[in-house]
Order: structure tokens, then sequence, then C-alpha cells
């Protein structure tokens, strides 16, 4: 009897050892498709559309940005080409930025307009071609936001 004892503790034992044994190969196999899942394009290209871009017509390294005060109030310009009356808020805060390359990046920079009122004013800023801009320190392109600029 002794024996038999013995015959049963060891299937038992050898039984969970197996579903151990299944379940670690099992998580093996899961760690090793989610690593090829997450390299592959269709993640990546998931993530861009989640965090990056607004659209696949965008480029990767662009943003979606909304650089104005919640309470943008009027728009002041600092430039005889454009009028007051011209341009409404909602057309010019909500932008897709892009890098600047080194070279633009270092042009000189002058007010261009301010957006809000009192202490939430925010001031642009924009190069003599309406091309590279500023916010808060943040250099940036934005060709949306240049083609609204330009046609005013």
């Amino acid at each position: 009897m002794a024996q038999n004892n013995g015959v049963a503790f060891n299937k038992k034992k050898n039984t969970k050892s197996i579903i151990v044994i299944t379940g670690l190969v099992i998580a093996l196999w899961s760690v090793i498709y989610a690593m090829q899942y997450v390299q592959s394009g269709n993640f990546r290209k998931g993530l861009e559309l989640l965090f990056g871009s607004v659209s696949p017509t965008i480029k990767a390294e662009s943003r979606v940005w909304n650089w104005c005060p919640k309470e943008t109030g009027q728009v002041e310009f600092y430039t005889s080409r454009a009028s007051e009356d011209s341009v409404r808020p909602e057309e010019i805060c909500e932008v897709v930025i892009e890098p600047v390359p080194e070279q633009k990046a270092k042009r000189q920079l002058k007010r261009y307009l301010t957006v809000g009122s009192g202490e939430f004013r925010k001031t642009l800023e924009a190069d003599e071609a309406v091309e590279v801009f500023r916010v808060d320190g943040l250099v940036f392109q934005s060709q949306i936001l240049s083609k609204i600029l330009k046609g005013y």
C-alpha cells in the first residue's frame, strides 16, 4: 500500500509539473508574439493615428496643437498685412505643427498676432515669410497656419 500512495503522489506531481510547463510555454509564446506585433508596421501605424497624426495623409512627425488660451476673445494683429476682422480664432488656434529645420529655426521672428485678453494672452511670432512660428518659446512650422495667415 505504501507503494500505491507513492505512485499516486508521483502522478499528482507529474500532472502539476505538466500544467506549469504548459503555462510557461504559452506565456513564452505570447511574449514572442507580442514582441513581433509591436515591431510590425500595423502597430506603428495604429499608434501614429492614435497619438501622432490626424490622418494617414499627415506626416508622422506632425502633431495637432491648440496654442490659444481657452478664452480666445479677439485677435489682435501687429502687422499691416491683415485686418483684425478678417480672421476668426477658431481658424488659427488648432493647427498641425511640424518640426523646423535648423536653418529655418534661426530666422528672426517678430510679433505677428495676439489671441486672448488679460493674463491669458498668447502671442504668435512669425518670420517675414510667415513660415516659421513661435508660441511660448516653441518654434514650429505649420503649412495650414501659414496659408491662412498669408491669405489675409
